[in-house]
């Protein structure tokens, strides 16, 4: 009789718990769903029911901070990245993002860059923290360690479209023409359809004009004379063109720039060389050129494009075949350097 009643009393502590583990998770779930329909309060009273019946929850403390996070409140979120990093738990890695996106969003870069420096510590593999890293450098007003960073940050992950864009906007700043136009054709390259294709077409189609009627020496960058004399020769075949077509001017320009970028291929520049460079003097020299600068125009077409498009369907699809096989690694392999990644 004592034996039945043990084991009674075992099974009703058993479902016990897993009642309490039900109710745990399905107060996470009720969060969640509230967090994404942008009822934030509401999604932290599930989260702090959960924390009733853990305390010290790992997921229960990341998932407030996410919240918090979305409704502004960086101080708060800050708090609970703290607690979530102390706890040890499996959200460490999110965390440091977290707290050094909130740090950021609060106008405080130079506290954020602290932040993903000590996570680098310990998770130096996440490619994340080094692009989130740039970013703060970059809202720090720390344009060189920015670079340097997104330099990483590409290597680890050519096909990176935010860590293009941040790059292209730091060539705009520092007056480096040829290479913001290497980053901004890049990120048409690897999607010339996305959401954001036609605001960066139309970044490009102003930097290129920029590039070709005016031209700056300062040039900060060791060996970037081969840039400089892209430029010039940008210059100078501006200056000759007789073409009044604005989409033909700008494929002209493309083209032209595209044909003078082997010196920049044969100096080995990381990224510079590696990936841009040697992926659009390939594509000039594959016969491409001038397909693909219609293509990444079409995002903010006119009707002479469409037409031009329409009309030559065969170029188009060589294209689309070409650049398919020559989309970039999953890492830059620097035994290639000088040659191209795709090779």
């Amino acid at each position: 009789m004592k034996l039945i009643i043990t084991i009674f009393i075992v099974l009703i502590r058993s479902f016990s718990v897993l009642a309490q583990s039900a109710s745990f998770a399905d107060l996470i779930r009720k969060g969640n769903s509230y967090h994404d329909n942008g009822q934030y309060e509401q999604a932290l009273e599930q989260y702090k029911k959960a924390l009733k019946s853990d305390s010290v929850s790992g997921i229960v403390h990341y998932e407030i901070t996410y919240t918090l996070l979305a409704m502004q409140k960086y101080d708060e979120a800050s708090e609970y990245c703290k607690k979530v990093i102390n706890s040890d738990s499996k959200q460490q890695q999110g965390a440091y993002l977290l707290w050094g996106s909130a740090l950021n969003l609060g106008g405080k870069p130079q506290e954020a860059v602290k932040v993903y420096l000590e996570a680098m510590m310990k998770f130096r593999g996440l490619h994340q923290l080094h692009y989130n890293l740039a970013l703060s450098y970059f809202e720090a007003d720390n344009l060189v360690k920015s670079e340097e960073t997104l330099m990483h940050s590409l290597k680890m992950k050519p096909n990176h479209v935010n860590s293009h864009i941040l790059l292209a906007k730091i060539m705009m700043i520092k007056q480096q023409y040829i290479k913001a136009l290497l980053s901004l054709n890049y990120i048409l390259y690897l999607d010339s359809q996305s959401n954001r294709s036609a605001e960066i077409s139309d970044l490009l189609h102003q930097t290129i004009k920029v590039a070709c009627t005016s031209l700056t020496e300062n040039d900060s960058i060791e060996n970037s004379d081969v840039f400089i004399k892209a430029q010039k020769q940008l210059v100078k075949k501006y200056t000759i063109s007789d073409t009044t077509n604005q989409e033909a001017l700008f494929a002209e320009m493309e083209c032209h720039l595209f044909s003078e970028l082997e010196s920049i291929v044969e100096n080995n520049f990381p990224i510079w060389s590696d990936l841009y460079a040697s992926t659009f003097h390939d594509l000039y020299k594959s016969g491409h050129c001038e397909s693909f600068s219609y293509v990444i125009s079409r995002p903010n077409a006119s009707p002479a494009i469409e037409v031009w498009i329409r009309t030559n369907q065969g170029k188009m699809q060589s294209l689309q075949s070409w650049i398919g096989s020559h989309q970039p690694p999953a890492k830059v392999n620097h035994m290639m350097i000088g040659k191209s990644v795709f090779k």
